[in-house]
């Protein structure tokens, strides 16, 4: 496989951007070039001649990639006119570039108002289950009794049972308030799920390098991804402007598939604070590798609640700061 990607700018000076995987064997052409104020797109996809050639092209083209079907994200940014002032023509000039899409996310609940989100356009279902089993109201995809996105709406009925169970979430610790948390110790920390370094670091490439891609036109996104360690292989992708509608979105996917996340990993482009580790807590999940420094507060809270936290991920390595047992 091949991975090539141009970008070629044509203006008073001629500039180049290109980015170049080596040890492939097909190639994949995407470039466009500006001449005055005419944008044109090229791609050039020369023929796939194996099955598993394809999970290079996935995160571009909707194919199958670790196993999932990544979707096209195009429609989750748009290009705009700017005036962009280059240091190397000592000038203003026009230029087209592409920014990321924002919303309005509404989500109702059996009927009545429950919260407006700003988010992406995309994954708006999984993010707004994720934020009702974060706060509790669904554990699994059977306390789901319909779900639809309707202009713009979120629309979920939960079962009755659920919605009894939500009704006495105040003696269950992962529904604690974090003050109240922060006082709570947790005695059943068990190790009995591992991962390997180097396979970590390798999902970790693969979500940064090929699947993040609105992020690579933007960089304007989060991104992360659930990793099964025991299989090697990503379950699921997602990517929001939002980082804490990230792992939202990966909760809500978990619960509507019913995946349980105690043995699984979550790989993430941002930074693990306090909140996004009180995320993880309720979420039933106890591994993670984030690319950005952690906070004091979130590496207490990762500590006392039994959550390997993993950070500073560069393609060389990462660092280990709460319960490394986990990790080989």
């Amino acid at each position: 496989r091949a991975y090539l990607c141009i970008r070629v700018k044509f203006t008073e000076n001629f500039l180049t951007h290109t980015r170049f995987r080596k040890g492939l064997k097909n190639t994949y052409i995407f470039a466009n070039i500006t001449i005055g104020n005419c944008l044109l797109f090229i791609l050039l996809l020369l023929p796939i001649t194996r099955k598993n050639n394809m999970n290079t092209y996935g995160a571009l083209l909707g194919y199958n990639v670790g196993g999932m079907l990544v979707k096209s994200r195009q429609d989750e940014y748009e290009f705009r006119k700017v005036r962009r002032f280059s240091i190397a023509d000592s000038n203003w000039v026009e230029d087209i570039r592409p920014t990321s899409v924002e919303q309005l996310l509404r989500i109702e609940v059996n009927g009545q108002p429950f919260r407006e989100l700003l988010c992406s356009s995309g994954d708006m279902l999984d993010l707004a289950i994720g934020q009702l089993a974060q706060q509790g109201l669904v554990q699994t995809g059977t306390d789901i009794g319909s779900c639809e996105l309707v202009n713009g709406i979120a629309q979920i009925n939960t079962t009755s049972s659920s919605q009894a169970r939500a009704r006495n979430l105040s003696a269950n610790p992962r529904h604690y308030p974090l003050s109240k948390l922060l006082l709570w110790q947790r005695n059943d920390i068990v190790y009995n799920i591992h991962v390997e370094a180097h396979k970590a670091l390798a999902a970790a490439d693969k979500l940064l390098g090929e699947l993040a891609v609105t992020h690579e036109h933007t960089n304007g996104v989060h991104s992360g991804v659930i990793y099964d360690p025991a299989a090697d292989d990503i379950l699921v992708f997602r990517e929001d402007v939002g980082r804490h509608n990230v792992f939202d979105k990966l909760h809500g996917w978990s619960v509507r598939q019913d995946v349980k996340l105690a043995d699984k990993m979550i790989i993430f482009s941002g930074r693990c604070s306090a909140e996004m580790t009180l995320k993880l807590w309720r979420m039933g999940c106890y591994i993670v590798l984030a690319k950005s420094v952690p906070t004091t507060l979130s590496l207490e809270l990762a500590d006392k609640l039994g959550i390997t936290l993993m950070a500073r991920l560069t393609k060389d390595g990462f660092s280990v700061y709460t319960h490394p047992q986990r990790v080989c």
